[in-house]
C-alpha cells in the first residue's frame, strides 16, 4: 500500500500536510486527508526541510488470534 504524503508550507507561513492513498478504495480504511498547522513562528521555506518516514507491517488476514 503506498501513500503520497506532501509537507509544504502556505503563503501565510503555516505547515501543510496532505495524504493520499495510492488505491482509493482500498481494505485498510486510509482515506485522503489535510492537516493545516499553525505555528508561533512563520516558517521560511528555503531554509526548512522534513523527513516522513512510513513503517508497514503486513499480515494475513486471519492471522490475528483474539483471547
Amino acid at each position: 500500500m503506498a501513500a503520497y504524503v506532501r509537507v509544504q508550507s502556505d503563503p501565510a507561513g503555516r505547515l501543510v500536510i496532505t495524504g493520499q492513498p495510492e488505491q482509493v478504495d482500498n481494505p485498510w480504511g486510509i482515506t485522503t486527508f489535510k492537516k493545516v498547522v499553525n505555528l508561533p513562528a512563520r516558517i521560511n521555506p528555503l531554509q526548512t526541510s522534513a523527513v516522513f518516514r512510513s513503517f508497514t507491517v503486513k499480515f494475513k488476514v486471519g492471522s490475528v488470534k483474539h483471547h
